[in-house]
């Protein structure tokens, strides 16, 4: 694993400059930027580097950042949650998709009926439907230990992008 002072000093290295995107769509700039730090990509709950985890953005984005992923549970719910929420997938058809933004303010729109909402108690963060059914939540404790885990540190690199030659290209310079 790098420490966070290399992954600085290769970051300096490589700024100003620019960079073929390694990967097609949103997750170009994050892959991009590992492979140049030597970093492998992972998809498990702990930091791409020593006690650092790596995030990145395109200055040009509006996007929210993703700092984890975190199945909420009742795992056994997540089938009904798609049984009655989700969309064929392209992928498979014969799967179920559901990507969506949820908030706490208002309700999530899918298939253009306000649907879903995130629901705040004192246990922790519910999914709710409009009739204030419960379908899955994520306990407050459970979001603690995989923020501590995941979260230690965080080192966040902005780029600029461009398209040359119909290829994203990313300059990593903040």
């Amino acid at each position: 694993m790098k420490g966070f002072n290399e992954l600085v000093d290769r970051l300096h290295e490589i700024s100003n400059q620019w960079i073929p995107s390694n990967r097609i769509h949103d997750t170009g700039i994050g892959k991009t930027l590992e492979d140049l730090l030597g970093i492998e990509e992972n998809n498990f709950p702990g930091p791409n580097g020593e006690k650092v985890e790596l995030k990145s953005i395109r200055k040009s984005s509006s996007s929210m950042i993703s700092l984890f992923t975190k199945t909420p549970s009742p795992s056994a719910s997540i089938k009904r949650l798609l049984e009655d929420y989700g969309y064929p997938s392209e992928k498979d058809p014969t799967k179920s998709n559901l990507h969506v933004d949820l908030y706490g303010n208002r309700y999530t729109e899918i298939k253009g009926i306000p649907s879903l909402r995130l629901e705040v108690t004192s246990d922790g963060i519910n999914i709710v439907n409009m009739d204030k059914e419960f379908y899955v939540g994520w306990d407050y404790a459970v979001l603690r230990a995989s923020f501590d885990a995941k979260l230690h540190r965080v080192l966040l690199v902005k780029a600029d992008s461009r398209y040359y030659n119909g290829r994203e290209e990313f300059n990593y310079n903040e």
